[in-house]
């Protein structure tokens, strides 16, 4: 699974930042191959499932891949409705850099683990009455994913709203633009066209 970010997060610039303003995370890696391909491809995060998932893999799986990257890679794990001190430890034992939380975690939740993690992903559905209220999860990116979050499912980027400022540090996961989409300013990039295979 590929997530596209619109513009770079600051502090989180990987291998892959030579295209201005695009951010790259490819998730559901679950081997060292892939991991060290995506990253010799240029992508600027790798995102590991700790949840329940065809692509979920053991937390020492994890750290024997890690051990294996470049330093500059944000490696992220993906969590869904893990308990909070649970997802804590294995981000901050594993040495991972981030914790996406893709779940129905609350808030305050949220919150909590983003003050005990380096950084935190918020995963929510496009159109979800939630990114109204991003800033109260405490995360430093969101991540704007399928009405089915996970599920690999396209959408179109315009659900995510256009002029929300919030999505200056947003990620758009699998999702396909007909027309141009407007970032920054008079900036307008068209996406890459794709769809996930398997």
């Amino acid at each position: 699974m590929i997530d596209v970010a619109l513009s770079v997060p600051s502090g989180a610039v990987g291998p892959g930042s030579s295209v201005d303003n695009v951010f790259i995370k490819i998730c559901g890696i679950t081997c060292a191959e892939d991991a060290l391909l995506a990253t010799a491809m240029g992508a600027d995060a790798l995102g590991f499932v700790f949840a329940t998932s065809r692509r979920q893999v053991a937390e020492s799986v994890v750290r024997d891949i890690v051990g294996q990257l470049p330093a500059d890679v944000l490696t992220v794990g993906v969590f869904r409705d893990r308990g909070r001190a649970r997802v804590v430890e294995t981000v901050n034992t594993i040495g991972l850099k981030a914790a996406q939380l893709h779940g129905r975690e609350s808030p305050a939740t949220c919150q909590w683990v983003a003050e005990r993690v380096p950084m935190t992903i918020r995963a929510l559905p496009a159109g979800s009455p939630d990114l109204q209220r991003f800033d109260e999860y405490g995360a430093a990116l969101l991540l704007v994913d399928s009405p089915a979050p996970g599920s690999g499912e396209v959408f179109d980027w315009s659900l995510a709203g256009r002029k929300d400022p919030r999505l200056l540090r947003a990620f758009m996961a699998n999702a396909r633009a007909a027309q141009p989409v407007r970032y920054e300013g008079d900036v307008e990039r068209r996406p890459f066209d794709w769809q996930e295979e398997g």
